[in-house]
């Protein structure tokens, strides 16, 4: 039998009820030859006390704590760097792992893959799917023209984010060795496009095999911005035909990126962001660029509240646009 190290990487005891179904979702896998390691990054007692009851249950539980605490990317590090089995699964805090996760995906790999990965399901803060958001992201991140088996471009599947981090069984020597990065906020992104840079083969199984939450606190739900992403990978050469994909992602987490620096007032953060090569022309992003373009050149207190009454505006003449059609 293979060992899977299952990394549960957590912080707060305000998310202990989604960590215990995490953790009963790891301990219902129908593979069995697994460690669990959870990687506690806080100081609530409460997490040790489940950890210790967990241990208690299944001498399969192994729990760690960073002293002091390091940052998310250095969590999983940290949760990484412990793990012995062959392979490592990272299940979130606040997701689940269906029964037949490890073994379906274990069963996919090959002498020569680096990692296995699937479909998921989302679901809501209760845990309750959301069919219409599922398909929503199966479409957003082309799973759903994506052919079961050996993936034929690694490279143009890591840049439209098909991977996602839950749903992937990765091999371990391979996620030591690239680590994850502690200065992004979208440290997995940023592996998996670095992983498929080295010509490694990838494998997709069709299934549904977790179910992943979205909700107010998860970095999906956050917008995306991240200019520490875009300085690691723009760098980062690519073929012709995957560049479009890159400049689309990279142009996207800018936009984001210049809104949230000119609603804080950091205009001059805003204006660098702006030079850079891969910022969107105006014929990709007009009303956007070139109101981000206008409110840069103002003075912060300016550029903040101009931004909110520009905001605030759009969405009125949107409104009015969908009462009138």
């Amino acid at each position: 039998m293979t060992l899977v190290s299952i990394c549960i990487p957590t912080h707060t005891a305000r998310r202990l009820p989604y960590l215990r179904e995490a953790m009963a979702s790891a301990l219902a896998q129908t593979h069995h030859e697994l460690e669990i390691i959870l990687s506690d990054n806080g100081h609530d007692e409460a997490i040790r006390a489940f950890a210790d009851e967990q241990i208690r249950k299944d001498p399969r539980v192994r729990y760690r704590r960073n002293d002091p605490s390091v940052s998310m990317g250095g969590n999983f590090n940290a949760a990484l760097q412990a793990a012995t089995g062959k392979y490592v699964i990272f299940n979130g805090d606040d997701d689940r792992l269906l029964p037949t996760c490890v073994e379906t995906l274990l069963a996919a790999h090959r002498h020569d893959t680096v990692l296995a990965f699937s479909n998921h399901y989302i679901i809501d803060k209760h845990g309750d799917r959301d069919k219409a958001l599922t398909h929503d992201y199966l479409v957003a991140y082309a799973r759903d023209r994506l052919p079961p088996g050996v993936v034929a471009d690694p490279v143009a599947c890591a840049w439209r984010l098909s991977l996602p981090m839950p749903a992937s069984l990765i091999r371990t020597a391979d996620a030591q060795r690239l680590g994850i990065t502690s200065q992004a906020a979208a440290g997995d992104l940023d592996f998996f496009i670095r992983l498929a840079a080295e010509g490694g083969k990838f494998v997709f199984v069709h299934d549904f095999l977790v179910d992943y939450r979205v909700h107010g606190a998860s970095f999906t739900s956050s917008g995306g911005a991240d200019t520490a992403l875009v300085e690691r990978l723009g760098p980062i050469a690519v073929p012709p035909h995957v560049e479009p994909i890159k400049r689309r992602l990279l142009s996207t987490i800018l936009l984001t990126s210049v809104s949230v620096a000119l609603k804080t007032g950091a205009v001059r953060e805003a204006r660098s962001l702006i030079r850079h090569r891969y910022y969107p022309r105006i014929r990709e992003s007009a009303w956007r660029v070139l109101m981000q373009r206008g409110l840069a050149l103002l003075p912060s207190s300016m550029a903040r509240s101009s931004l909110t009454f520009a905001a605030r505006a759009r969405r009125v003449a949107r409104g009015g646009f969908r009462s009138a059609s």
